[in-house]
């Protein structure tokens, strides 16, 4: 793999050096905000007659794959950190959704923050933008939003730069490690066959690879800690959004027509006694027939 020089601060391990302090003040030096999203599994995934809007029956959700992702990177961050990075998950849903949150806390997320609305249901990626816009900006001062590449369902990938666009700040992807130095950001991004250092200003968008990291086990300690944290419920009034831009009436994308994909496996099946020692011309012309 080809390397891209990379400031001095990143060691050979391309993990970012644990010498982050408080500032002067006493003010916390990193605060985080990473969205979660609970969805239906891929291969389980309806949608409702008439409308073609995702069925989202509560035992059947879990944790988008890529959120975990993006989950388990802050959570490292932390590991590094300890109290200089504030995080705080951020989710919308219903009340299964609360699950998810609660784990994060368990698993050493600071503050957790659920909106809850009928008013969200239908929503496309533009309205689902705009309501977590409104919601980080309630949430208040924070320096990097952290979103996993896709989701389960939709999978379109829209949303972290319409999040961006809508917050106006910079949009940044495939980071696997980022700090704050100097009032703004150096993010480190996996392009593949080389590695990447930008620096963009505070605050930022942020989404992490589309690579699988193993999200941490739940601890029992931690489990017992976030049983008594409170959950922030919040609905859209309490966002101060407006909400002709949010749901199923404020849609620009409308799915028509939905139907299951079938890919057709190519069974080829030999019969090599048929054919002499050596003489594979016609088997090739098979199989270029059954091409």
């Amino acid at each position: 793999m080809q390397e891209i020089p990379t400031r001095a601060f990143f060691d050979g391990t391309e993990k970012i050096r644990p010498d982050f302090r408080h500032s002067a003040e006493g003010k916390i030096m990193l605060k985080l905000i990473v969205t979660l999203k609970q969805a239906p599994r891929s291969n389980m995934v309806s949608m409702q007659e008439g409308s073609n809007i995702v069925i989202r029956e509560p035992e059947e959700a879990m944790l988008t794959f890529d959120d975990c992702n993006a989950l388990e990177l802050a959570l490292s961050m932390k590991d590094e950190m300890g109290d200089d990075i504030h995080i705080t998950t951020l989710s919308f849903g219903n009340d299964k959704t609360e699950e998810i949150l609660r784990e994060s806390l368990a698993l050493g997320v600071d503050r957790a923050v659920l909106v809850n609305d009928e008013r969200m249901r239908g929503s496309d990626t533009l309205a689902t933008s705009y309501a977590l816009a409104a919601a980080v900006r309630k949430i208040g001062d924070f320096d990097a939003v952290l979103t996993g590449h896709a989701s389960m369902d939709g999978r379109t990938g829209f949303v972290g730069p319409m999040l961006a666009e809508q917050l106006g700040t910079a949009y940044l992807t495939n980071v696997c490690a980022f700090e704050k130095r100097d009032g703004k950001l150096t993010v480190k991004r996996d392009l593949g066959q080389v590695m990447e250092t930008v620096d963009c200003p505070v605050p930022a968008v942020l989404s992490n690879l589309k690579k699988k990291y193993s999200l941490r086990v739940m601890s029992i300690a931690g489990i017992r800690k976030a049983m008594h944290m409170k959950i922030d419920r919040w609905n859209l009034d309490d966002l101060d959004a407006d909400c002709s831009r949010i749901g199923l009436q404020a849609c620009g994308v409308r799915v028509g027509r939905i139907r299951p994909s079938k890919k057709k496996r190519l069974q080829i099946q030999m019969f090599f006694d048929q054919y002499q020692d050596g003489d594979f011309d016609d088997i090739l012309r098979e199989i270029q027939r059954i091409k």
